[in-house]
């Protein structure tokens, strides 16, 4: 039998509120030949294009389903590199905003993007301590840059004369430069002690920052290898002297020379967070966890020297003497001791230095005579010139210090340093007071402007400016962007009646938005935080509750607060209208409820400022308290039914209580949270209420006497809001998992998942129409969701008694074939679900159903060991085309079949007893057997009929000719059995999944592993292509069914709509459709009760033939496919069949009757000696838990009870006794094997429960010291 119902789909019809996502970068970008006056910003999964000039949105990047976390444009800004947080990249044309080109090629987010000069490649680092180099021409990878032992915190690129270089840092605390032409690592720098948060490279790629937790930024000058070699005698042999004190080898190879020029001081206090540079490497802008963002402008060659000359000169003419003594800093050296230097000493003669630091180690350094350290210094550059052919043998020659006269100007020998390269700029302060710097971007005009955007936690953007040779008056804040979204995470929302107005709510502010535009229309400031909302009737006024247990009436057209009402005493959480719409219910921590009465009050106007002339009085909104509902906890929920009868109220004790409206008389209650219900609503018939909790669960239960109708685990975390739509028994519910389900209450499945917000769903509203449905998140947007006139269809097939172990489709996808363990096969039509015909197919469980293509013919397998085929349209064992099949078994081997047509004589006509001439019927001739070593699991052969594909039990796969079934290749790698494969279409993917919960991609031309993918959270039941693609389905123990895509291995969707175990999966050959079978607490629950109807039908019958003298009846056919011996059994292996997590949703399910039935079983399978004796007393003690009263009024189930108890206190005893008569065999076994072996067994064990012993001892001290003190 088949169940169809219809729903029409809500689509996302667009984001709102968010400005910019504070966990994403900020880059100007060039659009309509304006530099300076667009910046992009990550918005959650999208990406928008602010026009600072306006203020307004100028172009949208639409994402998918991954938050952006990077941004990065080329050179000229026609193109945006956008980065996801699940390690895949697009690249974006700003021109079309379509997508150019799609990567993947990280495991985990990316956190840095980077182009180099000319836009030619992308070098991407991520979470997962790799950097990616990219050709973005080509759409390809070029070098995957593997060395960092941390998270990659920035990349740059870097160009010398003939070579191009990466420079990237990470929280590993080293600094690499790699050779973007081979990908290999030629330095790595390990000069500071913490992460290096970020580096830049400045000055025509001659210097190297780098920033890390302190306020130092370490400067390296940078130069190509060659350019040293050309320098002058002097300047070589004081490089190679420092050299020489160092104990490391000289690298001499590297084609870079990077020494350090010095430190910059940053005035911001804690680690560097962003560090940025400008398109022509002149600005260095960075900001720690202060509001102040440092500016340094790196001066040219000229403005060097020039600097460095005033500087000299300035030095000539303060000095008034010379310095009898000149010091230079010679070199460092290293101790091996730890901490700080306690003491530091020497010997008379000033040979020896001793120090020695916090731990017990004394360093001593001997220090060489000047003969001593010529011999030392020739041995070594003996060593250099033997190493280094390059240099020749008089620059190796070390000739004594001759330092640079800093005087001496006029020749030409005084260099800049790194004083007259940096100039410090004016520091930038932000001007919001709440906000955050969470990113920087700089770029320098033509006009030596520069403009700086600033990103803040707030949601909001900053733009300032300064001149490059002003002063810090010239600092100017030009623009902020933050009336387009709320400063903190929305708390709530509330539609106008009019479908038109959208009002949401935050810490302290309260915005009006227009639902057609998307756009905002008001903002007013509450001054407090903001809790609950909602829509004055009029939509001209809105009600605000707040954290401090105020009330507040807001004027929308004034944009201002009416009235400010102290309603609660502490937290306000609910505010809604009653349906009279002339009373209001709130709902407070200060546990109690309240009735509003709306009302309008006179007011007297403020007189006017020229006339004097007080104008007459005017009337405006009010509340009046009308009653007061005191409870025992506070209340997190109100709201009042539809027919305003009713008054439901979650409170913190996790119950949910019902009163009379009208008397405040208590109705009912409502149990079955395990955590406190966070939301509530009611159906527009006020015949269901719907609860959700922080358990994960929502309960739909009936206003008539309280039951609950169904307890559904909706989502993977707190549910926050359960809303249902207008005059429907659909209802909405959202969650701290981020999602947003539709459900129908009716027959309590989901109809569909939403995309969802990125984080915590926090409000969830529906519009009075029904045609809308917002929700707002912690990823500070807002979503709207609109209804559609698209269709959707569902359609269930009921009618197997054990599960469906295999199912297929027809080519023309109007019929499909189930095939089941009760060794039935059904045939269902796929417009209406209607059961065409069941078929008695097989002696066993039926394990593959496969249609032929083309046809409406089918094979079927069974455990019985056969194979056989059917026609669809007539339902008999005929078909006329002519293939091969092949089959694998547990008997280690895999057989192929040919189809052939045999002749058979029919069958004699009843009347005339005439025999009808021969025709002929399809049959299988077996042709070929392959022997194996191991069982097979699973057998395909590719769709080009070259290979055979089987999964054998010790988890390999092994591929054979299909002609001569000679070995080819062994596929490798899965740590569990391989229960399901496929290959693609074109022969050239296979893709396997284990038991192992992998799904692993193998190319069938080398049996390489392209990827392994871990796809669920159980065994991988099923692995299915769709024709003539590279996509496919997986089907798993987890209850799930996901796409695929094979080429770039990324998950599509996930489907929902099973409560079990998926065991069979299969995809039309249209492509079109895809059916997959469960085994959900549904069907396990009916299984039980046909087990109960079953035994019952069996014991009458054995009662009337034992009445009639006649031996007992044989067993059901039920009872025999379980190869099971008696009832007893039958009913023991039911219930070893339910999951244990499922098994008291199944009891629930039970009627009174079918209860007392099965505690009649239970006592007689407790009376038996059984090895699940746990599994029974703990389904009897949950049936008399949940049904105590009426099994105890009933005196003829009293006997059964005291029964039971006996036999269950008896069997927990033996349990006792054996469990612990095996525990102390164990002890002695463990005495005897310590002083035989003299070693102590259990070691790690002993001290383990030692310590929680001693542990515990103490614990038992504190408290009776606790109890004598008092």
């Amino acid at each position: 039998m088949g169940l169809t119902k219809q729903y029409l789909r809500y689509v996302h019809e667009g984001s709102f509120n968010i400005i910019a996502s504070p966990n994403c970068n900020v880059v100007f970008v060039t659009l309509k030949n304006q530099e300076g006056r667009f910046l992009a910003t990550g918005a959650s999964e999208d990406v928008i294009i602010w026009d600072l000039r306006l203020a307004e949105k100028a172009l949208l990047l639409p994402g998918e389903k991954h938050e952006v976390c990077q941004l990065s444009p080329n050179h000229d800004s026609s193109q945006l590199a956008v980065a996801y947080t699940n390690g895949s990249l697009k690249t974006f044309s700003l021109d079309t905003t379509d997508v150019i080109s799609t990567f993947t090629g990280h495991k985990s987010a990316i956190t840095v993007i980077q182009y180099d000069p000319l836009g030619h490649r992308l070098a991407t680092g991520s979470k997962d301590t790799d950097i990616v180099l990219w050709d973005v021409v080509a759409e390809c990878g070029l070098h995957r840059l593997s060395g960092h032992k941390g998270v990659i915190t920035d990349i740059r690129f870097m160009s010398q004369p003939g070579h191009h270089f990466v420079v990237s840092s990470a929280k590993d605390t080293f600094v690499k430069i790699w050779d973007a032409d081979t990908g290999d690592c030629f330095k790595t720098m390990a000069a500071h002690l913490t992460e290096v948060w970020g580096v830049c490279v400045m000055r025509e790629d001659s210097y190297l920052i780098s920033g890390s937790n302190d306020a130092e930024l370490k400067v390296w000058n940078v130069r190509d290898r060659s350019d040293i070699d050309t320098e002058d005698k002097d300047k070589l042999s004081e490089q190679l002297n420092q050299l020489l004190l160092s104990e490391d080898e000289p690298d001499l190879t590297s084609p870079l020379h990077c020494d350090k020029a010095g430190s910059i001081l940053r005035s911001g206090k804690g680690r560097v967070h962003t560090m940025v540079n400008d398109k022509h490497r002149q600005i260095l802008c960075c900001h720690g966890n202060d509001n102040v963002v440092d500016l340094f402008y790196f001066c040219t060659k000229d403005e060097s020297s020039t600097r460095c000359r005033k500087r000299l000169r300035k030095l000539k003419k303060k000095e008034k003497y010379e310095s009898p003594l000149h010091c230079d800093k010679a070199g460092s050296i290293l101790r091996s001791g730890k901490g700080r230097v306690h003491t530091m000493v020497n010997d008379k003669h000033r040979q020896i230095l001793c120090c020695h630091g916090n731990d017990n180690v004394v360093d001593l350094f001997y220090f060489c005579t000047k003969d001593e350290s010529s011999t030392r210094c020739r041995k070594r550059l003996r060593k250099l010139k033997k190493k280094e052919k390059k240099l020749q043998e008089e620059q190796m020659e070390v000739v004594e210090e001759n330092p640079v006269d800093p005087d001496d100007t006029e020749g030409g020998k005084g260099k800049p340093e790194l004083v007259d390269v940096v100039k410090r700029l004016p520091t930038i302060k932000t001007a919001s007071k709440t906000g955050k710097i969470k990113s920087v971007d700089v770029i320098l005009g033509g006009g030596g402007e520069i403009r700086l955007a600033l990103l803040l936690n707030n949601n909001s953007l900053e733009l300032h400016s300064l001149s490059l040779g002003g002063s810090t008056d010239s600092v100017r804040h030009l623009r902020s962007i933050h009336a387009q979204g709320h400063h903190s995470e929305v708390r709530a929302l509330a539609f106008s009646s009019d479908n038109l107005a959208l009002v949401s709510a935050c810490a302290s502010q309260v915005k009006i938005w227009n639902r057609p535009s998307l756009s905002c229309l008001r903002t007013i400031d509450t001054g407090s935080y903001a809790l609950s909302v909602c829509f004055v009737p009029g939509d001209r006024h809105v009600l605000v509750g707040t954290k401090d247990g105020r009330l507040l009436i807001v004027d929308i057209g004034a944009g201002e607060i009416l009235e400010d009402i102290p309603a609660h005493s502490q937290e306000l959480w609910s505010v809604a209208m009653l349906p009279d719409q002339i009373q209001v219910v709130t709902g407070g921590g200060d546990k109690s409820v309240k009735l509003w009465q709306l009302e309008l009050v006179s007011v007297n106007r403020e007189a006017d400022e020229e006339t004097k002339d007080v104008s007459r009085s005017h009337k405006v909104l009010s509340l009046l308290h009308t009653r007061t509902l005191k409870l025992e906890e506070q209340v997190l929920c109100a709201r009042v039914s539809p027919d305003s009868k009713l008054l439901a109220v979650s409170l913190l004790d996790t119950t949910v209580k019902i009163f009379f409206l009208d008397t405040f008389k208590f109705f009912i209650s409502l149990y079955g949270h395990k955590l406190p219900v966070l939301s509530l609503d009611m159906s527009y018939d006020s015949t269901l209420i719907a609860t959700g909790s922080g358990d994960r669960t929502v309960k739909v239960w009936g206003l008539d006497y309280g039951d609950c109708h169904k307890s559904l685990l909706a989502h993977e975390d707190s549910v926050t809001g359960v809303t249902f739509v207008p005059k429907t028994h659909y209802f909405f519910t959202t969650s701290k998992d981020g999602r947003v389900k539709q459900w129908d209450a009716d027959n309590f499945e989901r109809i569909v998942t939403l995309h969802g917000h990125n984080g915590e769903v926090h409000a969830l509203v529906v519009s009075p129409s029904g045609q809308h449905v917002a929700s707002s998140g912690s990823d500070r947007t807002i979503r709207l969701y609109s209804r559609t006139e698209e269709v959707l269809f569902f359609i269930s097939l009921y009618g197997h008694k054990l599960p469906v172990l295999s199912l297929d489709m027809s080519y023309d996808s109007t019929l499909i074939a189930t095939g089941s363990g009760d060794r039935t096969v059904k045939v269902w039509g796929l417009d209406y679900g209607d059961c065409h015909k069941s078929l008695l197919a097989h002696e066993d469980s039926v394990t593959g159903v496969t249609f032929v293509p083309k046809t409406h013919y089918f094979f079927t397998t069974s455990k019985d060991g056969r194979v056989k085929q059917w026609d669809a349209d007539n339902f008999e064992r005929i078909v006329t085309l002519h293939i091969q099949v092949v089959t694998g078994g547990g008997d280690k081997s895999v057989k192929l079949w040919q189809l052939e047509l045999v002749s058979v004589n029919r069958e004699a006509d009843e009347e005339t007893k005439d025999v009808s001439r021969s025709h002929k019927v399809l049959s299988l001739l077996h042709t070929r057997t392959l022997k194996l070593e191991e069982q097979v699991l699973c057998a395909r052969v590719s769709p080009d009929s070259k290979l055979l594909a089987v999964s054998l039990l010790d988890t390999t796969v092994k591929i054979f000719f299909l002609d001569t079934f000679k070995f080819f290749i062994s596929l490798y790698g899965h740590k569990l059995p391989v229960l399901s494969l496929d290959m693609s279409y074109d022969s050239t993917l296979i893709a396997t999944g284990s038991g192992d919960r992998t799904v692993k991609v193998w190319g069938l031309d080398y049996g390489d592993c392209h990827k392994s993918l871990l796809a669920h959270e159980d065994s991988v039941t099923g692995v299915t292509f769709v024709p003539k693609t590279h996509y496919f389905f997986t089907t798993s123990k987890d209850g799930r069914v996901k796409q695929w895509d094979a080429d770039n291995f990324e998950r599509i969707v996930t489907l929902h709509g099973h409560n079990g175990e998926v065991h069979a999966l299969v995809v039309s050959p249209s492509g079109q459709h895809v059916a997959s079978s469960s085994w959900g607490a549904s069907k396990q629950a009916e299984l039980l009760m046909e087990c109960l109807a079953t035994m019952k039908e069996y014991e009458v019958e054995c009662k009337e033939m034992t009445a009639m003298g006649k031996p007992p009846p044989s067993l059901p056919p039920i009872m025999k496919a379980l190869n099971v011996t008696s009832p007893r059994d039958y009913l023991m292996t039911v219930l070893s069949r339910i999951r244990s997590t499922e098994l008291e949703e199944v009891l629930l399910v039970l009627s009174l009757s079918q209860v007392t039935d099965l505690l009649t079983h239970l006592s007689s399978l407790l009376d038996s000696s059984h090895h699940r004796c746990e599994l029974v007393i703990r389904v009897a003690v949950f049936l008399v838990r949940i049904h105590h009263g009426p099994l105890t009024a009933s005196k003829e189930l009293l006997p059964v009870l005291q029964r039971l108890e006996q036999l269950a206190s008896r069997r927990v005893e033996e349990i006792r006794d054996v469990v612990g008569y095996n525990l102390h065999t164990m002890y002695f076994l463990q005495r005897e094997l310590e002083e035989k072996e003299s070693v102590q067994m259990f070691l790690d064990a002993t001290l383990e429960k030692r310590t929680k012993d001693k542990k515990k001892r103490k614990r038992e001290n504190a408290k009776k010291t606790a109890i004598i003190s008092l």
